[in-house]
């Protein structure tokens, strides 16, 4: 199957061998992720983000020092190159999990909230977890199918455009993640407030997350709007003339990233708030609409049409500009105030 996506991607005989060696060690190693992430959810509900902010840290960090191990042979390890690469992610992974589990047992876990040895399974319980996390993390994972998939359509309009998309979304993770950290924090806070039966001290968390984000985006989004190449400075390969061109389209590119971090912003803060409230159906059903129906099906029928990639753009753009209206509305309709988790 990996074989398959890589090759309808389009990607040279070379880069495709890379791409199935770095996606199978990872698929051998998921399981060290997928538990860790369960368990910062832990100290992410009772408000408690410094914890996960350190254990994340952690592993970037032991992520870096692998890298440098795995991947060239150093300090008498093989070198492994990009199947190097792949172990450092998986193994720095299940290094953050060791942290989290013994932060997880730790006497004052298991005083406090029975960590362990209790084990007693709440069947009840279970459900009302799947019934509110599910949609989150299917709306989650087929969001992010479509967004590879539109990845996939600008790399197919050609290496330049492939090398240029990568280095603009590059600049947008760097922007785009404290955002998502942002939104976290509104989700952590409306769960709790409703939870209180607080709605009004939900509403002042989202109002503050919103001015906190309008300064982060008039900020970050000037600065890429006045400084691309210098921004761009970073990603620069000494003797490389080909990455000229790429970079000129990187420039245009960073140009429509500023011009819907301004929607992104509003988004992120609306659908984290709604999803912290326990409204994850809605979230679900309308992030496949939007996610699908917006921005694949349009970018799809873009690329029959042979349009450029400043077209593909442009779609991405009305499709987060569709995506902040929409949970606007769902926020300010309110029947996220009278929902219950637990």
């Amino acid at each position: 199957a990996a074989r398959f996506i890589f090759e309808w991607m389009g990607h040279g005989p070379e880069v495709i061998e890379q791409q199935i060696v770095y996606f199978e060690v990872l698929a051998r190693l998921s399981f060290a992720p997928i538990l860790l992430a369960a368990l910062l959810g832990f100290w992410s509900g009772r408000g408690r983000t410094v914890v996960v902010m350190l254990i994340e840290l952690f592993c970037a960090l032991a992520n870096v020092v692998l890298n440098y191990m795995l991947i060239f042979g150093h300090w008498g390890c093989p070198e492994m190159g990009i199947e190097g690469a792949g172990l450092a992610t998986g193994f720095s992974a299940m290094l953050g999990l060791a942290v989290a589990l013994v932060l997880f047992l730790a006497p004052g876990s298991r005083a406090r909230f029975g960590t362990w040895p209790r084990r007693t399974f709440d069947p009840a319980l279970f459900r009302r977890v799947l019934r509110f996390g599910s949609p989150s993390g299917i709306q989650f994972a087929l969001d992010l199918i479509a967004f590879n998939l539109f990845v996939v359509l600008l790399g197919r309009l050609g290496q330049v455009e492939l090398e240029a998309a990568n280095l603009a979304f590059a600049v947008n993770a760097l922007v785009y993640l404290p955002l998502v950290g942002l939104g976290t924090s509104v989700t952590i806070l409306v769960g709790q407030a409703v939870g209180a039966r607080q709605p009004d001290h939900a509403r002042r968390s989202v109002r503050s997350a919103l001015g906190l984000a309008f300064i982060y985006n008039t900020l970050l989004g000037g600065a890429m709007l006045l400084l691309p190449e210098w921004i761009l400075q970073i990603f620069a390969r000494e003797g490389d003339p080909g990455q000229i061109e790429a970079f000129k389209q990187a420039t245009i590119y960073m140009r429509f990233i500023t011009l819907y971090l301004i929607f992104d912003g509003l988004y992120i803060i609306y659908s984290h708030a709604v999803r912290g409230a326990g409204d994850t159906r809605f979230a679900m059903a309308a992030g496949i609409m939007l996610s699908w129906g917006t921005l694949v099906l349009p970018s799809f029928v873009a690329h029959w049409l042979g349009a450029p990639a400043t077209v593909l753009w442009s779609i991405l753009v009305g499709h987060v500009l569709c995506a902040c209206t929409l949970f606007y509305l769902r926020y300010r309709g309110g029947k996220w105030t009278r929902m219950r988790v637990i």
